[in-house]
């Protein structure tokens, strides 16, 4: 086949891709952007309704895109004479490049940048309900202007020694009943608080996914401070679980050291946000998206986004004083993990329990014995130290 031959055929075939095909790369990238969409967010959205709404936009963005590439395409020489299936194969690869870089990162900070909200009322379940003789109902204003609600009981037969109980997310207060129930009856205080955006607390409008930790971290800052102007506190402990073991845990080294234990139960992964080791190709795609992300946000968002927090391994080091309890679920493979990881790191003082047949924060109706007998021996032992 001659030179001129080629030119013939390629134009010929060009332009019978153009009639024929007037609509198969609008088709083609709707699909890919539908796909791409899909994926995005089945991450994020258990609404089918949301769902379908999101993928229906990414097939009629990927639509319009294809019409604009193909108008490209028929006005642009160079692309003009591309091979055909050379041509459709570079329009998916930028599509690809197009969705993975900007699209879906951008999908996912617009999505998911402001947390869910789980303000709800307290009904019908008090500290009397938990053995206690008598509690004080707690209205507490952070320097930001929020409003955390919670409960305080004193300490009865364990003089000085009270305890903060943080809940995980979804949950309030009352979703630490069988620690409470446990700690009350033993004789200790205890003070339990609706997170931030939880419960009864509320959130003020500056929560977001980049800040919760710290700002979550420096709500129970003011809760120490509460408990430090009552007469009657010598010794304070933390009972965190779940989301109240990463608030806890993002505490700066100052606040966690002035603690006396730390009953750390179901850190399920890393340090919200955290930049960890990158060994696995895994680790390097969700340092990638993390930078992404947080390029986009802080492109889009009206506040300012803080630097990126420590990991656990970076945390657990920094923990001198107080006595430390990692509680772990056997079965939650991804938990199992991410607290056997910090075994190299603990000190003489801090040790991790793993519950074998338990899922996630589910030791309390797994092991409901031999959780309770830990808890109180490892209080125990923390206050004894001061």
């Amino acid at each position: 086949m001659t030179k001129q031959d080629f030119d013939l055929k390629t134009d010929h075939l060009s332009t019978k891709f153009l009639k024929l095909s007037k609509y198969s790369v609008a088709l083609i990238s709707g699909s890919a952007f539908l796909a791409l969409f899909w994926v995005v967010a089945s991450f994020i959205y258990r609404d089918i309704s949301l769902f379908n709404y999101w993928s229906g936009a990414g097939f009629l963005l990927g639509v319009a895109n294809g019409f604009f590439i193909q108008a490209i395409y028929s006005r642009v020489k160079f692309f003009y004479q591309l091979n055909i299936k050379l041509f459709i194969v570079v329009v998916l690869l930028a599509e690809l490049a197009l969705g993975l870089l900007l699209i879906g990162p951008y999908i996912w900070v617009k999505l998911r940048f402001i947390p869910t909200s789980n303000i709800h009322s307290i009904c019908c379940e008090t500290p009397l309900d938990y053995g206690a003789a008598r509690f004080e109902d707690m209205r507490l204003k952070t320097s930001d202007g929020a409003t955390i609600a919670g409960w305080y009981v004193k300490p009865t037969a364990k003089s000085g020694n009270v305890i903060i109980l943080i809940h995980g997310y979804g949950y309030d207060r009352r979703g630490t009943d069988f620690q409470t129930r446990v700690l009350i009856e033993a004789g200790y205080g205890v003070l339990l608080y609706d997170l931030r955006d939880h419960g009864e607390s509320e959130s003020n409008g500056s929560l977001n996914i980049y800040n919760r930790m710290q700002i979550c971290a420096s709500d129970l800052l003011q809760m120490v401070n509460y408990l430090k102007q009552k007469p009657e506190v010598q010794h304070i402990g933390v009972v965190g679980i779940s989301l109240g073991a990463f608030a806890t845990l993002n505490s700066l080294p100052e606040t966690l050291n002035s603690f006396s234990g730390l009953w750390m139960d179901g850190l399920r992964f890393e340090n919200f946000g955290a930049q960890g080791s990158m060994n696995t190709p895994n680790e390097y795609l969700r340092r990638v998206f993390d930078y992404q992300s947080r390029w986009i946000a802080s492109l889009t968002a009206k506040t300012s986004i803080p630097v990126a927090p420590p990991t656990f391994a970076q945390i657990i080091p920094t923990i001198k004083r107080p006595k430390l309890m990692l509680v772990s679920s056997g079965l939650d493979k991804s938990e199992r993990a991410t607290n056997e990881k910090l075994i190299p790191l603990l000190g003489e003082n801090q040790q991790l329990w793993i519950i074998e047949n338990a899922w996630h924060i589910g030791g309390r109706f797994d092991a409901p014995v031999e959780y309770r007998e830990k808890l109180l021996a490892f209080f125990e032992s923390a206050f004894s130290k001061g």
